[in-house]
């Protein structure tokens, strides 16, 4: 469920919304029109993203390719078609993002 905070700030920020769902629109007709696999569009649409909102991106649909079941993954995958659909996300979810992927990294290498 979207948080009203959420909501809110994505109210403030419909002009730039508008434009991302717009942008990835026509990358959509491109995709259907040649015939792209769905990663091919994923890494279209990570390109298009900042740098640090990409890196966010590609953990999170990393993450639900290899994990096919539990809460984070399932939170990993609200993340990743949260950024699809708006191209941004909420600050406060950005940072708890942020922070979750790099303990989960941590985890993964083994790192303390």
């Amino acid at each position: 469920m979207t948080s009203k905070r959420t909501i809110e700030w994505r109210e403030k920020n419909r002009d730039a919304v508008t434009q991302w769902r717009n942008s990835i629109a026509e990358l959509r007709k491109v995709a259907n029109l040649e015939n792209w696999a769905y990663e091919r569009l994923e890494i279209e649409i990570a390109q298009r993203l900042p740098s640090k909102l990409r890196e966010i991106f590609d953990f999170t649909t990393s993450y639900t390719r290899r994990y096919k079941s539990g809460k984070f993954r399932k939170y990993m995958d609200e993340a990743a078609s949260e950024i699809i659909e708006y191209g941004t996300l909420e600050p406060s979810r950005y940072y708890t993002l942020i922070k979750n992927i790099s303990i989960v990294k941590e985890k993964m290498h083994g790192k303390k």
